[in-house]
């Protein structure tokens, strides 16, 4: 045992939710020995479910991609197939008085006949532009998709979520994230009504029964020491200990997963570094899911997600 810790483990996993118990009950199998370290009063993170008058309620809006066939893999090891219902995708973009579907750019037939023409007259000669992974998204939008389709959907789309102007930005996070299709594609998706599904997450599963808190419990039944109420204030790398707000002291002999936010995790990093210093620098983005108990659905908005 390190000196002055009151307990010695493989590797210290900081943060309870989703990430931390996966990967708790993966370094298990491997035949490490692990303690999960919670701040709040229960595990599970934003993958919680509230129960009330009949509904549930998903903290967040979680959905199962599984694009990864590693992690759906991990997921069926902890579930059944049978508690898993898989749906196929139907969003929309409501755009003045329609629904468009989703991707907006794809299906520019639905969208009301003046933006239509805009964005089919605005868009860029040839394909998407090679620019570098730092390119302003802004540029690339007027450059991939045309001003068009930027005025109308990717602008104030992306600055809704992102909370900055697009033009602060860069390009490394698009990939699967932010579909790019050829301009012949759009003119196709601008002459006819047809609807294509693309993108990484055309099909998703959902519980079959209950909330997405399937997903944590399941995991958490199978992993060994979860501590809650155990908030991380400090990772000593020098040491190789982590101590937490009620004063335990735990070792480490591999090392340390973090799934907390990256700016608090390098906050909570001694000695620290210069590198480590600029995650104060970092910015995210909060979204506030507000969930509806709907009595009657309008049959139009029925099938839609």
């Amino acid at each position: 045992m390190s000196l002055n810790a009151d307990r010695t483990v493989d590797v210290v996993i900081v943060g309870g939710g989703v990430a931390g118990l996966a990967a708790a009950f993966t370094a298990e199998r491997l035949g490490a020995s692990t303690v999960v370290l919670e701040a709040g009063p229960a595990p599970g993170g934003l993958t919680r479910s509230l129960r009330t008058r009949g509904y549930t309620f998903d903290c967040s809006g979680h959905v199962l991609h599984l694009s990864h066939p590693e992690t759906r893999r991990l997921v069926m090891s902890v579930t059944s197939p049978d508690d898993w219902l898989e749906h196929e995708r139907r969003s929309f973009v409501w755009m003045r008085d329609r629904p468009v579907p989703y991707p907006f750019q794809l299906h520019l037939a639905h969208a009301p006949a003046d933006i239509r023409d805009e964005c089919v007259r605005t868009l860029p000669d040839g394909g998407p532009a090679a620019l570098p992974p730092d390119t302003p998204f802004d540029r690339w939008i007027d450059a991939a998709l045309g001003a068009g389709i930027g005025r109308h959907f990717m602008v104030p789309y992306n600055e809704k979520v992102a909370t900055v102007p697009v033009s602060e930005l860069t390009c490394e996070w698009l990939g699967r994230f932010v579909p790019t299709p050829s301009v012949a594609d759009i003119r196709a998706g601008a002459s006819t009504r047809r609807i294509d599904g693309v993108g990484y997450n055309q099909r998703f599963l959902y519980p079959r029964r209950g909330g997405i808190d399937l997903l944590w419990r399941s995991l958490a039944a199978r992993v060994a020491c979860i501590e809650v109420d155990a908030r991380v204030v400090a990772i000593d790398t020098s040491r190789r200990i982590v101590r937490t707000a009620n004063g335990s002291r735990i070792a480490y002999r591999a090392g340390v997963i973090a799934s907390a936010p990256l700016d608090a995790t390098a906050a909570m990093v001694e000695p620290s570094t210069p590198a480590l210093a600029e995650g104060t620098r970092l910015r995210a983005s909060a979204v506030t899911c507000v969930n509806l108990g709907v009595r009657a659905v309008v049959p139009s908005f029925r099938e839609m997600h």
